[in-house]
């Protein structure tokens, strides 16, 4: 999840390699430059410095796993987080 410190408003998104994306993240931080499109706007007008990055959960795939049944599974978690958290603070 990607939040926004100034607003709360927040971005989620599933990964196969969680930590290459938090590496994306903190480089994109580090370089001022946007990591999603869709947090474009935001970005822009917050700055940088206004979002963090939190993983909310991770699964390891399983050995009997196909990578598309493992992206499924993580889409499927992403969906559950999403019932949990704030739809108004969601960013699409």
């Amino acid at each position: 999840m990607i939040t926004n410190n100034k607003n709360g408003r927040y971005v989620l998104q599933s990964a196969v390699n969680v930590r290459r994306f938090q590496n994306r993240f903190d480089f994109s931080k580090d370089t001022g430059s946007c990591v999603l499109t869709k947090l474009l706007q935001e970005w822009n007008k917050y700055g940088a410095k206004a979002f963090k990055f939190d993983i909310l959960e991770e699964i390891e795939m399983k050995d009997t796993q196909t990578m598309k049944e493992f992206e499924e599974d993580l889409q499927l978690l992403e969906e559950i987080w999403a019932e949990r958290l704030d739809q108004e603070l969601r960013i699409h």
